[in-house]
């Protein structure tokens, strides 16, 4: 990718985050997850740095660090809002708890178990740690998402919205990661603008759900279901 375009990849990154921060504001919803939240800051901030001056920010050290920060953050939001969602459902909380341990186990095994590392720590990282990161955080939503469908847990829009969207990006760049190391470098071109778009449409999606007027639900039932609102 010429440096131009990837400038401006970098830019549109940070005003859809930018746009999904100004949304929860506006609405009032940035309080449901304050995860969610960090982690769109660190998007902002991370793609405007980098978009605007990408021959300085734009390095192995630089990229590395934000991956590994955002992916770190993203599965801070699955505890978080696991904890949010089951809390005032009992009959669910055990079944949760218990999913949710196994999928972070299952997540940490993909990890730190596979084929040797390449030699350098950067392409150690690229090649092999960040994939299995992004398999670590669809394993956590995919098991979000099935716990939540099958007790019927009646979810905040913003948090249904966070737990799809997420779900489906982590699991499209884990298998664009897999790929990459399976297939190598030559691709990385075609698997990484793949990536790119899949990113781009998450955040669309969520300036949906962050600017949406939502549902009138009772006082007194949002309360009961959704008491950090």
């Amino acid at each position: 990718m010429s440096p131009p375009a990837l400038s401006a990849l970098l830019l549109t990154k940070a005003v859809l985050a930018a746009a999904v921060l100004a949304g929860l504001g506006v609405r009032r919803r940035w309080r449901r997850c304050w995860s969610v939240t960090a982690y769109l800051a660190s998007a902002v901030a991370f793609n405007a740095i980098a978009g605007l001056a990408p021959g300085q920010f734009f390095r192995w050290d630089f990229w590395l660090g934000a991956q590994i920060v955002q992916g770190l953050l993203v599965l801070v939001v699955a505890a978080e809002l696991t904890l949010r969602i089951v809390r005032n459902l009992p009959g669910a909380r055990p079944m949760a708890r218990a999913a949710l341990l196994a999928a972070l186990l299952l997540g940490l095994a993909v990890m730190w178990t596979g084929p040797p590392p390449r030699s350098g720590l950067a392409a150690h990282i690229a090649s092999t740690l960040t994939p299995r990161l992004d398999v670590a955080r669809t394993v956590v939503f995919v098991c979000l998402l099935v716990v939540t469908r099958a007790y019927r847990v009646p979810l905040d829009p913003w948090h249904h919205a966070v737990v799809t969207g997420l779900a489906l990006y982590s699991a499209l760049a884990g298998v664009c990661g897999e790929s990459l190391r399976v297939v190598g470098w030559s691709e990385s071109d075609s698997l990484g603008s793949i990536v790119a778009a899949g990113y781009l449409l998450l955040l669309l999606y969520w300036n949906h759900a962050a600017w949406r007027t939502e549902p009138d639900v009772p006082e007194h039932v949002a309360r009961r279901l959704w008491p950090w609102r």
